[in-house]
């Protein structure tokens, strides 16, 4: 697969399409090839270059390469109880004995809920700017876990957000400073950031269905990494 096959497969299908949407794809083989098709060619500029965009919770995926990094330098290691890596007198949830270990956490087999229970979400088009460290702890107390770790996949976000607050301050870091040590700057992901914006970085504004525009989500400094990240196409 070629970038121009991939360009023609994409245009055949968007082109004209009355969404006005644009797609990125990328065919990851022997060779890796992308492209990127817009409903209107022209609105190309839009999406490329320096246009930084929410990645959501892609951002979890790089918080397991984060947890990888640290477990390959002896940091960490998946077998590790999450208790291990928290704050004295933490009240982390266990079955019949059985701990949840940061291997549970990057799997979404931690038996955690979605959400922490104290999940403020007093803004709800910006639901993770007032959550505290101290709320996220707090809920695990809440969690009666109903299966032993491992045992069953359950997506959560509350696990995302525990896997970025215990590799944050085990490595004496924000999430952001972390992924840039160790992940943005080793990869050459020269416009990739969380919160401090890289200059000539252009910081793409989203949209309801509606067409109206909304503000971007903010993110605590040491739970980023549950979906904090921008990027561009290129990054």
């Amino acid at each position: 697969m070629t970038d121009d096959r991939l360009r023609q497969v994409l245009e055949q299908r968007y082109l004209g399409d009355r969404t006005s949407a644009c797609v990125a794809a990328a065919v990851i083989e022997q060779a890796v090839s992308r492209a990127v098709a817009c409903a209107d060619p022209g609105r190309r500029g839009d999406v490329e270059g320096a246009k930084a965009f929410e990645i959501g919770s892609i951002s979890k995926t790089m918080t397991a390469s984060l947890l990888a990094s640290l477990t390959a330098d002896g940091t960490l290691q998946l077998s590790d109880p999450v208790a291990r890596h928290l704050p004295p007198g933490t009240q982390v949830p266990v079955f019949a004995g059985a701990p949840i270990l940061l291997a549970h956490l990057v799997t979404h087999t931690s038996g955690l809920p979605p959400i922490p229970s104290r999940f403020p979400a007093a803004d709800p088009a910006n639901p993770y700017a007032d959550l505290t460290d101290d709320e996220l702890l707090a809920s695990l107390a809440d969690v009666e876990l109903v299966a032993p770790p491992g045992s069953r996949w359950v997506y959560s976000n509350f696990g995302g957000m525990l896997l970025s607050y215990v590799v944050s301050h085990v490595a004496g870091q924000s999430f952001e400073a972390l992924a840039h040590d160790r992940l943005f700057g080793p990869l050459g992901m020269s416009r990739a950031y969380v919160a401090q914006r890289p200059a000539g970085t252009e910081a793409v504004v989203g949209h309801r269905s509606t067409g109206a525009p909304v503000a971007a989500w903010d993110f605590p400094a040491s739970m980023a990494g549950v979906g904090g990240v921008r990027a561009t196409l290129d990054d």
